[in-house]
């Protein structure tokens, strides 16, 4: 026969009081009504209706706050871990950057170093329940908790030991521990960005200085000879013009002169009185007249040639000027090009600050999931605990379906039993079960997993 072991047990019940301390209702009364249920879900066959004892290990976390597990294994977390590249040989290499030269091919390489983790490695912590309100349901009356004598069936057999929960635990301090540092070391590559965007922006200022000052130089170096052409071309110009411009002032005197004549003959062409003299009046008008069309066409032909020529001396002004110009182009063109190559650094540090940004913002994420793990309790040390639950199998042609009851709780309203429902199969009784979460995550998890493993039934 097995001898019975002392175990640490929760109530399967309690009384909670309005403004009062938590009792444990007494078990016969709770047995009672449920096995009434029992009896109302039957189908064909019950199988067997038992108390099992369901062994959880509660492990100090942080501060106040514990962590629950589950000694059956049937519940678990993998927490995924992102690894991060290497964060602090890409700062020591954006450090050694001797320039900007360097610093921009280096960022044009691992311009998509932070986009994302370099690996997510899956940590699973066994027997791990997330769901706070659960664990704040659970350890809320663990102070009710009595060492039982136990023994048989109705005591499962652990398979997370309480060395395995104090080992999870430091598995997850582990996993901070590494998000901790990786997230110094993406700390870390960022102040290296910011301070090679800072030199590459000083560096480039001062080359932009530079540039603007070697050109400077080219420009004062030639514009002594630029303006002593141009003013010599000027000189040549005028004086060209000043020769050009007795002849103009000839033909247009004589144009004058012509038409002049041409408007005398063409009067005289009109008389009635003397036709001898009209006839002979209008030959000399059109002779005239074609002597006017010579004079304007040398007229035009010398304004032409006087433009041309102050055309000619006018672009060689300008191609002086010009050699001018195309240093300020060169120079502007050296100047925008090191602007071009500034924007450029920036617009990958800011590619890379983003990325870095985003996996720290996972990583504390992930952290804070982590740290806040945990509800508070009463125990200050690691405490093996059994749940009692009551399940019922029966079998029918469909198969066999197991019924849990997982721990209820009795809030007092008229007395210590007024108006106290369930909604187990329509009775009416003085218990229900704990919240919703209860009937969601455990009392469900708890009979998939009766059905899909034989060890637990």
């Amino acid at each position: 026969m097995d001898q019975p072991v002392s175990e640490l047990v929760l109530p399967f019940a309690v009384i909670e009081r309005e403004g009062g301390v938590a009792e444990e209702f007494p078990l016969e009364m709770t047995l009672a009504p449920i096995l009434a249920d029992v009896e109302m879900q039957r189908e064909k066959a019950l199988e067997f209706a038992s108390m099992l004892y369901w062994p959880m290990v509660v492990v100090p976390w942080r501060e106040n706050r514990h962590l629950v597990f589950d000694g059956m294994g049937v519940w678990s977390y993998v927490f995924a871990q992102g690894r991060i590249p290497d964060a602090r040989s890409f700062a020591g290499a954006i450090d050694a950057a001797k320039d900007y030269k360097s610093l921009l091919g280096l960022l044009n390489e691992r311009a998509a170093y932070f986009d994302q983790f370099s690996n997510v490695d899956h940590v699973p912590i066994m027997g791990l329940f997330i769901h706070e309100e659960f664990m704040r349901d659970v350890l809320a009356h663990i102070a009710l908790a009595k060492p039982r004598q136990l023994r048989g069936n109705p005591l499962l057999t652990p398979r997370l030991a309480p060395e395995h929960a104090k080992t999870a635990v430091e598995r997850m301090r582990d996993v901070i521990e590494a998000m901790a540092k990786d997230l110094d070391a993406l700390a870390t590559a960022g102040k290296a960005l910011e301070g090679a965007l800072a030199r590459a922006r000083t560096e480039l200022a001062a080359l932009r200085e530079k540039t603007a000052q070697a050109y400077g130089k080219k420009i004062d170096g030639i514009r002594p000879d630029v303006n002593a052409q141009v003013a010599k071309t000027e000189r040549e110009r005028e004086e060209r013009w000043s020769a050009m411009q007795p002849k103009m002032l000839d033909l247009q005197a004589q144009a004058r002169k012509v038409e002049a004549d041409l408007a005398a003959w063409d009067a005289e062409s009109r008389r009635r009185d003397a036709m001898a003299a009209a006839s002979q009046a209008r030959e000399r008008r059109d002779t005239t007249r074609r002597d006017l069309e010579r004079i304007r066409s040398d007229v035009a032909r010398y304004q032409d040639e006087m433009a041309q020529a102050r055309g000619n001396f006018d672009r060689q002004i300008q191609a002086q000027w010009d050699r001018i110009r195309e240093v300020e182009r060169e120079r502007d063109a050296e100047v925008a090009k090191l602007g071009q190559e500034e924007q450029n650094v920036a617009a990958l540090i800011g590619k890379l600050s983003l990325g870095l940004g985003g996996l720290t913002r996972q990583l504390q994420e992930s952290v804070r999931f982590l740290d806040s793990q945990g509800v508070q309790a009463t125990t200050r040390e690691l405490t093996a605990v059994r749940m009692p639950i009551m399940v019922a199998s029966f079998a029918s042609e469909r198969g066999r379906r197991m019924v849990v009851y997982p721990p209820m709780v009795a809030k007092a309203g008229k007395g210590v039993f007024g108006s106290l429902k369930s909604t187990f199969g329509g009775a009416v009784l003085n218990l229900e079960p704990k919240k919703q979460q209860f009937e969601q995550i455990f009392r469900g998890g708890i009979e998939k997993a009766l059905v899909e493993d034989a060890r637990l039934g």
